[in-house]
């Protein structure tokens, strides 16, 4: 499968935006998320990673049923201002996603997505939910695949800060 890069888009353009396209970038989320979580030792619950020299990326299962499991992917920053120590930086949300893992149906979902991720969504004209939900889940698609890209394996335990 080729990975996806944030110059491409993952879905042929006859689909872009109709229920076909929605359901094949559900199944490439599934296929993403799961390389993503085989980084995660001993089938942990909760992972987190330095990205670079600024970004952490924490992965937290908060929920598993018989046929869905839950996790919450979270990439942040710390920041200071002027003045303020390297002790004093305060962290900032860059993404937040909720995902849906459907293990029957081989499917992953971006679901109660966080307003500025929301708000992304709906920049174009608001004519069907479906239009929300390809969006998110498109972006859900390439941002797994620059993760799926790059080298690293969970930390488990607190996340300590990055450089």
């Amino acid at each position: 499968m080729k990975l996806i890069t944030h110059k491409t888009s993952p879905v042929p353009a006859l689909k872009r935006g109709t229920f076909a396209g929605l359901m094949e970038l559900y199944e490439r989320s599934y296929v993403l998320f799961q390389v993503l979580l085989a980084r995660l030792e001993n089938n942990s619950d909760f992972g987190w990673v330095c990205i670079g020299r600024c970004y952490t990326l924490q992965l937290q299962k908060l929920e598993q049923q018989r046929w869905t499991t839950t996790w919450l992917m979270s990439i942040n920053t710390r920041v200071f201002s002027d003045g303020e120590s390297e002790d004093e930086k305060t962290t900032v949300d860059l993404v937040d996603l909720k995902i849906r893992v459907y293990h029957d149906s081989k499917q992953a979902m971006v679901f109660e997505p966080k307003k500025p991720l929301l708000e992304y969504a709906e920049t174009a004209s608001m004519r069907k939910e479906l239009l929300v939900k390809y969006r998110l889940s498109d972006f859900l698609v390439k941002i797994l695949g620059v993760l799926c890209r790059r080298d690293f394996n969970f930390r488990e335990g607190k996340n300590e800060s990055c450089n």
